[in-house]
């Protein structure tokens, strides 16, 4: 995820997510501007992005003044001669209700800031982002997705969902020229917004399915994801980072007291390890513990059991920020072409052990040699999942070779052609559900205890089928499948959370695979019209499926992860 030279603009950059974001992108090789009111604040985040190497050019503006902005916009692109990437990051809130009688103060305020400076500030940078074929990063929040947690906040929902809204529709109008506009919607973090505005409650007072609020570096981490070449498929989406907190319900209820406490000991001691893990910079010491060397959350507790202070604990949190899949093993189903394949691959780049399935043969043998080449022969494992026989042959095949299972990738799916009026739609029906869902929960459900073991998580590869009206009837039960795929998903992410298993979907758009080929179809996924008049490569979800599966992705759960080249903002 290289930012060498590309130039970064990002506002409300003097803490939070803003900061996180800054120091992040300098120490992936950006030229940073960051912008904010408070000048103390600033300076302390251009020491921290000094350290990288990457000395930021620092504006202090106040946003919501036109003059401000536009001198804020043609300082950077002076100073740096370009600019590829946009974050709009800055936003406040402020209180009023409708009953008390200060909620136009209120609106007045907040739209200024959250949504009609953003507007102007994407009106001036789109031409310089035009010309480097870059982009925008809006933050949202889940705001815009939910009830108000009070009536005081009711003009800051309003403001994040009119912002949504707007992202979606300039990333349709842009998209004809090269620019991708997203959002990341954030749910609590540890951040000084609500000390800002007054609050009278503690963001880690608010309950989510995961028992945990979000580090500011976490949401950083899908900022700078989507704003990477990695994500060149990705526009008009909405990516949410909130830690199950759009499901939430108070599922820590169940635990005993003992329980309770023991984890919010494990969570205090594991934050002040993360800030003095992110301090370290050099290279990894020796670590006699191989659960810290594993780099994983769970390997984390392991290697912690003996003292939590230790460099092999240190070590194993900066891993846990990494990319990095050693050691750990993942089962791929449908990996026999196409994403299943790709993603394989990928996943023994990153230093997985990999478990593959398929049923043809052939097939197979050529993503194990693709593999190979990684330096990681994955295990394979020929197999029709719709038989719960051969389902559960295949985990345990997977555990008994590998000891455990810390990913599982239900990419296996299929269509068939069937319509209402043609009589044959029961049929078409009933061999894609045995496949495309039952077949998904039954696997589900025989992993799950090895998933809580190593606090693992699950990758449903849905698709925008299960979000808008099929292209043509004959699709109705491919479309209705994967519709089943995303709430089951969701249902079981809630379900999961406290066992500290994370489950999410990604629904790629049309992708350049036999699928449809398979499927008999007399049409080309080439000839399908997305917004930024391309289709994706099986590669490029692939990438995707990895950032949701590594520890980067610790707050992402019951989220549906869209990679579509905009197609669903034309259909």
């Amino acid at each position: 995820m290289s930012f060498t030279n590309k130039v970064v603009l990002i506002t409300g950059a003097s803490s939070g997510i803003g900061a996180a974001t800054a120091v992040l992108f300098t120490k992936e090789g950006a030229h940073v501007a960051i912008v904010g009111r408070n000048e103390a604040k600033l300076k302390m985040v251009e020491q921290n992005c000094a350290k990288n190497g990457k000395k930021p050019l620092v504006i202090k503006a106040d946003i919501s003044n036109d003059d401000a902005a536009a001198a804020m916009v043609k300082k950077t692109v002076d100073t740096f001669g370009k600019l590829d990437v946009l974050v709009n990051n800055a936003g406040f809130t402020k209180f009023g209700t409708v009953l008390d009688g200060s909620i136009m103060e209120t609106y007045d305020a907040i739209m200024a800031v959250n949504v009609r400076a953003l507007i102007y500030i994407t009106t001036l940078a789109v031409p310089h982002l035009i010309k480097t074929k870059g982009n925008i990063v809006n933050i949202s929040s889940v705001a815009a997705s939910s009830v108000p947690i009070t009536p005081t906040m009711t003009t800051y929902c309003v403001s994040k969902a009119a912002l949504n809204h707007f992202s979606r529709a300039v990333a349709l109008e842009l998209a004809p020229h090269g620019v991708r506009v997203n959002t990341v919607s954030p749910g609590p973090v540890k951040t000084d917004f609500l000390e800002n505005a007054g609050a009278s409650f503690n963001i880690e007072d608010v309950k989510t399915v995961l028992g945990r609020v979000s580090e500011s570096e976490e949401v950083a981490d899908v900022i700078l994801f989507i704003a990477s070449d990695k994500a060149v498929a990705i526009t008009g989406s909405d990516y949410i980072t909130d830690n199950g907190f759009l499901d939430a319900i108070d599922v820590m209820s169940e635990s005993s007291d003992d329980e309770n406490n023991e984890r919010e000991e494990f969570e205090t001691q594991y934050h002040q390890l993360v800030a003095e893990a992110r301090s370290l910079l050099g290279a990894r010491p020796s670590c006699s513990t191989e659960a810290a060397r594993d780099g994983s959350v769970s390997g984390f507790e392991d290697a912690c059991a003996g003292g939590l202070k230790s460099n092999c604990s240190i070590w194993s949190i900066l891993y846990c920020f990494t990319m990095s899949f050693a050691n750990k093993v993942v089962l791929i189903t449908g990996a026999s072409s196409g994403i299943g394949a790709a993603t394989a691959v990928l996943f023994t780049k990153e230093g997985a052990n990999v478990a593959i399935v398929g049923r043809n043969e052939a097939k197979l043998k050529i993503v194990e040699q693709n593999c190979a080449k990684n330096g990681k022969k994955p295990l394979v494992i020929k197999a029709d999942i719709s038989k719960d026989d051969a389902a559960a042959a295949m985990v345990k095949k997977t555990v008994d070779t590998f000891g455990k299972l810390d990913v599982l990738v239900n990419n296996a799916g299929f269509a068939k052609f069937g319509t209402v009026l043609d009589g044959n739609i029961m049929e078409a029906y009933d061999a894609i559900m045995a496949v495309n869902v039952r077949a998904l929960i039954y696997i589900t459900t025989l992993a799950v205890p090895h998933l809580i073991k190593t606090k693992g998580n699950i990758v449903n590869i849905s698709s925008v089928a299960a979000s808008s009206v099929p292209i043509m009837p004959i699709m109705t039960s491919y479309y209705v499948s994967k519709a089943a795929l995303n709430h089951f998903s969701r249902a079981v992410a809630l379900e999961l959370a406290p066992h500290g298993v994370r489950v999410n979907t990604i629904s790629p758009g049309p992708v350049k695979t036999d699928f449809l080929e398979n499927a008999g179809a007399s049409f080309d996924t080439e000839d399908v019209k997305t917004a930024l008049g391309r289709v994706s490569e099986s590669e490029e979800v692939a990438d995707v499926i990895l950032f949701i599966a590594s520890d980067k992705a610790i707050a992402i759960t019951g989220s549906d992860y869209i990679t579509d080249n905009g197609f669903l903002l034309q259909h």
